[in-house]
């Protein structure tokens, strides 16, 4: 059951309400508003100081203190790592370098060689949606030759 609809207030009333409902509020709000306030005033007097001199040492990852005195060995010398090249590893057979050439650009060896095993005409279906779907740059001897070797290593 819904309780009844109360009855409009009187407008005398409903001045004196709002009036005491805020002054249960401003006590409250005073108490966090003041010191936030007088925070944000120190703040914007003296700022932060984090201990760094220069900017721009700061912005380079230079320890505070030292953006005048010379820059130690670590600092100076920049280190660099070479990673290896790996190829993409498919298994051996006819037609696996129009699959290099074509498909690993745009899908990783793992993607390919986790195909269930379908059909020749699934895997037709599927090399010549990459080409009209979505535009895959594959000239038909080509097709032919993904086509084959997608069958040899995932055909049913």
């Amino acid at each position: 059951m819904s309780k009844p609809h109360p009855a409009p207030k009187d407008p005398q009333n409903a001045n004196r309400d709002h009036d005491e409902t805020r002054r249960r509020l401003d006590g409250p709000a005073i108490l966090i508003v003041v010191p936030l306030l007088i925070v944000a005033v120190f703040f914007a007097f003296y700022g932060v100081d984090s201990g760094r001199s220069d900017l721009a040492a700061a912005q380079d990852g230079v320890p505070a203190g030292t953006a005048d005195a010379p820059l130690p060995a670590p600092y100076v010398q920049a280190k660099t790592i070479e990673l290896p090249h790996l190829q993409p590893i498919l298994p051996p057979g006819r037609g696996l370098e129009a699959v290099q050439i074509n498909c690993v650009t745009c899908h990783s060896p793992r993607l390919i060689t986790n195909q269930p095993n379908f059909t020749r005409a699934q895997w037709t279906d599927t090399v010549h949606k990459m080409v009209n779907t979505f535009g895959a740059h594959v000239t038909p001897e080509d097709q032919e030759k993904i086509i084959d070797y997608l069958v040899f290593i995932r055909g049913s």
